[in-house]
């Protein structure tokens, strides 16, 4: 998905050809983006996404203590239904983040 949607003129045509909106396209790309850091399967991406992480760029600016914090905050106040992360696992989602390169045009 990542590979065939990460620019606008991609995610327009398979718009057209799947007449599926470019929205829901330009979702799963980022989802699949997300995921490219690592141990992040289908819940955890979903987490960053609805917290409006929707890049490893974005991600890459916390600290794992910060990024805990801001994912407690979130789900008490969203009613997300699931767990936050350990600090641990942040600490690698992060440093991973920090080295990967943008992939998805806006």
């Amino acid at each position: 998905m990542l590979e065939k949607g990460k620019t606008k003129k991609q995610r327009e045509d398979l718009s057209k050809q799947l007449a599926i909106p470019e929205e829901s396209i330009l979702e799963l790309v980022k989802l699949s983006d997300i995921t490219r850091l690592g141990y992040v399967k289908k819940k955890l991406s979903r987490l960053y996404y609805d917290a409006g992480l929707d890049s490893p760029a974005k991600i890459a600016e916390f600290e794992p203590k910060e990024l805990h914090e801001f994912f407690i905050r979130f789900v008490e106040e969203s009613n997300w239904d699931g767990m936050v992360p350990n600090p641990s696992d942040l600490v690698y989602n992060i440093k991973t983040a920090r080295k990967l390169s943008k992939v998805v045009e806006d």
